[in-house]
Formats: C-alpha cells, structure tokens, sequence
C-alpha cells in the first residue's frame, strides 16, 4: 500500500505534464505569450474576450 504522499504526488503529477506542455503549445503558437512580443498590445473587444474565455476552458484539463 502507498503512502498518502506517495498517492498525491502521482495523481498530480499528470495533470502538471498537461498543463506545462498546454503551456509551450499555446507559446509556441504564439496565442498567448507569444503573440504579445509579435503584434502591438491591443483591447479586446468583449466579443473577442468572450471567445478567448471559451478557448481556454475548451482546453484545462480540468
């Protein structure tokens, strides 16, 4: 039988390797970090927020 430590650190772990690599697509694709260095800093208009909003819940790996 695992420890309780043991059991949380596995259970957590994936879900690290999920989002790490969610991380270095989404910078790599430039549709978040990236975008910033490339284009010049602009509003979102709320439609675009909206939008933005349901790609990032469509994506957590929650």
């Amino acid at each position: 039988m695992k420890t309780r430590e043991e059991k949380l650190a596995l259970s957590a772990f994936p879900l690290f390797l999920v989002k790490g690599s969610r991380a270095v697509w989404y910078n790599r694709h430039g549709t978040s970090c990236g975008s910033a260095k490339r284009s010049p800093v602009r509003q979102l208009t709320e439609k675009e927020k909206r939008k933005h909003d349901d790609q990032n819940r469509r994506f957590d790996p929650a």
